[in-house]
């Protein structure tokens, strides 16, 4: 079932308004506002079809599984694998579930790949430093 409160509070997470969701996804803002405002509890005045389901997901850097309750991680691997597997508790490999220690240096690795120049600023410093 779609969750509202969780669109909201990812497109809040990402200092998102409305109009922005709204542009980001081709939809009118009060159909956005529709998605997030709850009638009853569990209940919301709009649910998106599939296809602006997928829309909302990317635009609010989440995945559709997240929006429907299907998984409490908001993170899209996608987009951020670091901030994914560090929000997952049993991470499998394989079928195997990872050690807390492997975890944390798969974690500590991705960290320190992500803080590695990349190749484009590594040839702008061999170009400066061949003038």
């Amino acid at each position: 079932m779609f969750r509202g409160d969780r669109a909201r509070k990812r497109r809040l997470e990402l200092g998102l308004k409305l109009p922005e969701v709204a542009e980001l996804t081709g939809k009118a803002k009060s159909t956005i506002a529709g998605y997030e405002k709850e009638e009853t509890p569990g209940k919301y005045f709009r649910t998106p079809l599939a296809k602006d389901l997928s829309k909302l997901a990317d635009a609010l850097q989440t995945t559709s599984d997240y929006l429907i309750d299907r998984t409490d991680n908001p993170y899209n691997p996608h987009i951020n694998l670091l901030q994914y597997i560090k929000y997952e508790k049993d991470f499998t490999i394989g079928g195997k579930t990872m050690s807390e220690n492997d975890m944390n240096f798969l974690i500590r690795t991705l960290e320190n790949i992500a803080n590695l120049p990349s190749k484009s600023e590594n040839q702008t410093d061999e170009i400066k430093s061949n003038k």
